[in-house]
Order: C-alpha cells, then sequence, then structure tokens
C-alpha cells in the first residue's frame, strides 16, 4: 500500500497506467454499470463530481455481484443516492439469487448486463443524453455492448483483464 510506505522507499509503476474512464461533461446522462469492483472508477466520477460542486448532469449506478456479500462501495453509493435523490439513482442485483448466502436478498434478481435495458427505459433516458459506462466482468462488458451499441446508444469501457479467448 502507497499510504504505507516512508520517505526513501522504491515504489515501482507500471509503464502505462491503467484506467480510460473520464467523466464525459458532454452528456446529461450517466449510466454506470459495473460488476463487484467493477463499480470503483465511477466513486472517483461522482466524488469529484460533488467535489468540484458540478451541476447538471444525472448519474445512474448499475451494480451487479453473485451474493450480495460480495458487493463494494454500495453503502457509500446508496448513501449518496438518498443525499441527491434528484440527480444519483442506484440499482444492485445478484445473479444468484436462491444462493444460500443471499437468502436474505429482497432486491433485482439477475445479472447486471440483462437489466440494463430495462432501467434505462425505466429511468426515461434518451441515447442523445446519455453515455453508458461499463466495467467489471469482460463478458458483462461485451453482453452490454452487444445489446445496446447496435441501437445507437453511447457506450465506454474499461477493462482490467480479458477473457483467454479474446
Amino acid at each position: 500500500m502507497l499510504w504505507a510506505q516512508n520517505v526513501g522507499d522504491i515504489v515501482s509503476m507500471r509503464p502505462k497506467p491503467k484506467g480510460i474512464f473520464t467523466f464525459q461533461p458532454q452528456f446529461k446522462d450517466h449510466v454506470m454499470v459495473g460488476t463487484v469492483t467493477g463499480i470503483v472508477p465511477y466513486l472517483s466520477i461522482i466524488r469529484q463530481y460533488l467535489h468540484d460542486g458540478t451541476t447538471g448532469h444525472r448519474f445512474f449506478f448499475m451494480e451487479g455481484a453473485s451474493h450480495l456479500d460480495e458487493f463494494v462501495y454500495d453503502e457509500e453509493l446508496q448513501a449518496l443516492a438518498d443525499k441527491h435523490p434528484d440527480f444519483i439513482k442506484t440499482m444492485f442485483t445478484v445473479s444468484r439469487p436462491l444462493g444460500e448466502r443471499n437468502l436474505s436478498w429482497e432486491g433485482p434478481k439477475g445479472r447486471v448486463n440483462t437489466l440494463v435495458e430495462e432501467y434505462i427505459d425505466k429511468w426515461g433516458l434518451k441515447k442523445e443524453d446519455t453515455m453508458v459506462y461499463v466495467c467489471g466482468h469482460p463478458g458483462m462488458i461485451e453482453d452490454v455492448k452487444t445489446r445496446l451499441v447496435p441501437k445507437g446508444w453511447n457506450v465506454q469501457e474499461e477493462r482490467f483483464w480479458k477473457e483467454e479467448d479474446e
């Protein structure tokens, strides 16, 4: 951990940083779809947005996990949505609702990629005003792109790893 380093310690860095997601302010609406840790880049975006006092945009966070105990930053995201209900919405879903670890789950069920279109419709979003960001499992990313890109939606992806056959 960088925070645990002392002055004079050696730190190695990659020659090229990971991460290409950037906030696209030309769009009013931002749908941020992630599986588990794929939600992390979106936190940087919303934290900076709030820190800067920027206005005029809406954020729709969609996080999917196999089990409810795998969600990350869900409490922070929900607290932000509760504090800013006019421009922050959240949706959390589990893909294994019948699993032992999910017996207490009462929220949406299914893979997050299969729910994107339903929630885009529910939230009344328009293609020309919306950027859909996807980060997480490569299969989820590909499925969202397959569902949305041919229909004219703007989609930006962030990949931290690729499947073996890619």
